[in-house]
């Protein structure tokens, strides 16, 4: 981190003596699609920065999707220097929820869902054959599960109310989004912003209400409640809330705020950063279910010439159709998750990644086991999903690969949101390929691409309950160095 006080050789106990002011900033504009703040030019900015704002539904059966929570109202948050890009993330729920799993699940229990009502705990309520579900309650009400669950009866898990979203502004919670996981930089250096010489924007671009995107239909057990367009951010509960500081003047001592506007101007800070650029495509349907399993390759090219890449992270939802007037739940991409999913294959996944003409793997890996340990290393800690959320392996039986009662890692009698839980079943098989030369963040820690594109191969072996059509989304997360000198912003590959 770019210590600022270390940067003018002020001691520990002179940074101690710190003024902290609390802004609460309301929006430039707003409107149901975009929502923009404009930063104050003053004091010297602290990490935590939040977005804030509450979500309405058209009725009582829909709410937001189990493990993206709020996240599915935003689709991109973008942060500009004047007219300079600085960093912006895109597809922002499904990134962030991929970026959840690496978070230890006690974390998650206790903050995630009381911050965007998100809910991904899996602990071992069983069913009468034995299956683990989808529950992690508080039953003793002693702080050693997952608050805000509860069970509606033997076979019927929800969330309480007061974690759903409601038809009134009143009523429903409040969402709080902390930037610092959207932009990492928050947390390396405080910004100078009275020291600019231009302001900070940040907009926020609101996803689009289509089925399955903000919100999913959360019913009584085995009802079959129908989704309806017509959830809304509330406007005016749109904030942005941050922390500046000032370091004040001692009689008879140079101005330590005058001191560090010297020092930028003189030599400047200079940080290295990352930022996602996002690709999307898509895998094909086939025209039938195969009557045996059937492999099917997607090539992707990525155009990050010049770059230095230090992951590449891939998500491959089911395409939901988003045009089913009758809103059904069998058109969302998954019940539970609504958009916000990965599916795996039911058979044989293979992955491969070349970069300057070379293959990143000596084989291609293709075994789930094999993708899974390749994503842990991509942040150096195991993803922490349940592996019947992350794979199909050890559930699937027959010829065709036809999902099995006896083998589904999920209880089949149990619901979750009145949904079946085997709608879980291979929900999050998010693959990753690590390209960094260490974990710590200093220039040149990821691979440098030359002008040819980088391709990414993968094989999905496609099933008679399997082949519809995919997206892929695909992040790469590449290196930026960002100089602040005389009151100016530089970024570079942006």
């Amino acid at each position: 981190m770019t210590d600022l006080t270390k940067l003018v050789g002020m001691t520990s106990l002179e940074a101690q003596d710190q003024r902290v002011e609390t802004e609460v900033l309301e929006p430039t504009a707003s409107s149901q699609s975009q929502c923009k703040f404009l930063l104050p030019q003053k004091g010297l900015l602290e990490s935590d920065v939040f977005f804030t704002f509450k979500a309405t539904v058209p009725n009582n059966h829909q709410d937001a999707p189990l493990m993206a929570g709020g996240l599915s109202f935003i689709r991109r948050i973008s942060m500009y220097y004047g007219n300079v890009l600085l960093a912006d993330c895109d597809q922002l729920a499904h990134l962030l929820q991929l970026k959840n799993t690496f978070v230890d699940q006690d974390i998650r229990d206790q903050v995630y869902q009381t911050e965007i009502l998100h809910f991904s705990g899996l602990k071992v309520d069983e069913s009468a054959a034995g299956k683990k579900g989808m529950y992690s309650l508080d039953a003793e009400d002693d702080g050693t599960g997952i608050v805000g669950l509860e069970a509606l009866s033997a076979t019927a898990y929800n969330k309480k109310a007061e974690f759903r979203l409601q038809i009134t502004a009143a009523d429903t919670p409040e969402i709080s989004v902390p930037l610092k996981a959207v932009f990492p930089f928050l947390s390396q250096t405080q910004l100078p912003l009275g020291l600019l010489n231009e302001r900070i924007t940040i907009v926020i671009d609101f996803s689009d209400d289509l089925l399955g995107v903000r919100t999913v239909v959360n019913q009584a057990a085995g009802a079959t409640d129908t989704w309806a367009a017509g959830s809304n951010v509330v406007l005016d509960s749109c904030k942005m809330l941050l922390d500046l500081v000032y370091y004040d003047d001692k009689p008879n001592k140079p101005s330590p705020m005058a001191r560090i506007e010297q020092e930028i101007a003189n030599r400047g800070i200079e940080l290295v950063y990352t930022d996602y650029v996002h690709v999307e495509e898509y895998l094909p349907g086939l025209a039938l279910a195969p009557a045996t399993p059937q492999d099917q390759t997607k090539v992707i090219r990525l155009g990050l010439d010049s770059q230095i890449v230090r992951n590449i992270l891939i998500a491959t939802p089911r395409q939901a159709n988003y045009g089913d007037a009758t809103g059904a739940i069998a058109s969302m991409s998954n019940p539970i998750l609504g958009d916000y999913n990965s599916r795996a294959s039911q058979g044989r996944t293979t992955l491969q990644c070349k970069i300057n003409n070379r293959n990143i793997f000596v084989n291609a890996l293709d075994m789930d086991a094999k993708l899974w340990n390749e994503l842990s290393q991509v942040y150096g800690t195991p993803a922490k999903s349940n592996c019947g959320l992350t794979s199909f392996v050890g559930q699937v039986a027959g010829t065709n690969y036809n999902l099995n009662a006896n083998q589904s890692a999920f209880p089949t009698d149990k619901y979750m949101m009145g949904h079946f839980e085997d709608a879980l079943c291979g929900s999050l098989g998010y693959l990753g390929i690590n390209l960094s030369r260490t974990y710590d963040n200093v220039a040149y820690a990821g691979m440098s691409v030359g002008k040819s594109p980088v391709t990414i191969d993968l094989t999905y072996q496609r099933t008679d309950q399997n082949y519809t059509q995919n997206r892929i989304l695909v992040w790469c997360e590449n290196e930026r160095v960002m100089m602040i000198k005389n009151g100016t912003i530089f970024v570079s590959g942006s």
